[in-house]
C-alpha cells in the first residue's frame, strides 16, 4: 500500500514495476496537499480528513504486508504536533494493521522549479547543465531527512532516504538521461518524472525493500 500526498503519488509509475509479480499488487491510496496522518491538524480540509480515514479504515480491511508511506515533509515538519502524530500514525499501523511500514523522505525540491533554475543558471549564460547542482535546492532538506530518519527509528519503520542516494556535495541529481525533454528528475518544482520514478524505485525502493525487516 501507497499512502500519502502528491509526493507519494509520484513514486507510482516506477513502483508498479517492482510489483508486477501476479502473487502480489500495489494500491495506491493518496490525496494531494494532505499529510497522511492520523488526526491531522485543523488547518487540513475535511476532505482530507476524510480521505486519511478511509486509507487507514482500508489498511485495517486488507492488512497490506508492506505500507510505503511518503509526502513533501517539507510542508508539514515545522507543524505542531508533527513528530508526536507522524510517530503514533506509524505505531497504529504496525500494531494493527500491517507488518512493515516504510517512510520514504522527499525527493529534492527545487524553487521556483528545477526546469526554470536550470534555463536561468545554466542554459540562458551558456553554460552545461551539470549532474548535480544545489542552485535553488530547498534548503531545508536535509534537516528533513536528519528528522525523519531519527522519528522512523522512534516509531519502528524502515527509513528510506532519496536525498542520501540522489544528492552529494556538489548538490542533487538533475537528469536521468541525456534528453532534458523527458530526462529531467522532478518536472516541476519536486514532483519526479515517470523516468525519475522508474529510476528511484528500481535504484533506491528495490533494494531497500529486499533488505528492510520489521
Amino acid at each position: 500500500m501507497l499512502i500519502g500526498d502528491s509526493h507519494a503519488a509520484h513514486l507510482y509509475p516506477g513502483m508498479a514495476d517492482l510489483f508486477r509479480d501476479p502473487r502480489t499488487s500495489l494500491l495506491q491510496l493518496n490525496a494531494s496537499s494532505c499529510p497522511p496522518l492520523i488526526d491531522v491538524a485543523g488547518e487540513y480540509s475535511d476532505n482530507c480528513r476524510k480521505a486519511n480515514a478511509f486509507t487507514f479504515a482500508k489498511a485495517d480491511e486488507l492488512h497490506p504486508k508492506t505500507v510505503f508511506m511518503d509526502a513533501e515533509w517539507t510542508a508539514y515538519f515545522d507543524q505542531d504536533g508533527f513528530d508526536s502524530r507522524l510517530v503514533k500514525t506509524v505505531q497504529h499501523l504496525l500494531q494493527y494493521r500491517t507488518e512493515r511500514m516504510i517512510i520514504i523522505n522527499p525527493a529534492p525540491h527545487w524553487s521556483p522549479s528545477l526546469h526554470q533554475v536550470l534555463e536561468d543558471r545554466f542554459v540562458k549564460v551558456g553554460s552545461p547543465i551539470p549532474s548535480h547542482t544545489n542552485a535553488g535546492l530547498d534548503p531545508t532538506l536535509l534537516f528533513v531527512n536528519d528528522r525523519l530518519r531519527s522519528l522512523a527509528v522512534v516509531a519502528g519503520a524502515s527509513f528510506v532516504s532519496l536525498t542520501d542516494k540522489l544528492c552529494d556535495t556538489n548538490g542533487c541529481l538533475t537528469s536521468v538521461g541525456p534528453n532534458v525533454s523527458t530526462d529531467l528528475l522532478v518536472y516541476d518544482s519536486g514532483h519526479l518524472t515517470i523516468a525519475g520514478a522508474k529510476l528511484v524505485a528500481a535504484s533506491i525502493i528495490a533494494p531497500a525493500l529486499a533488505g528492510s525487516k520489521r
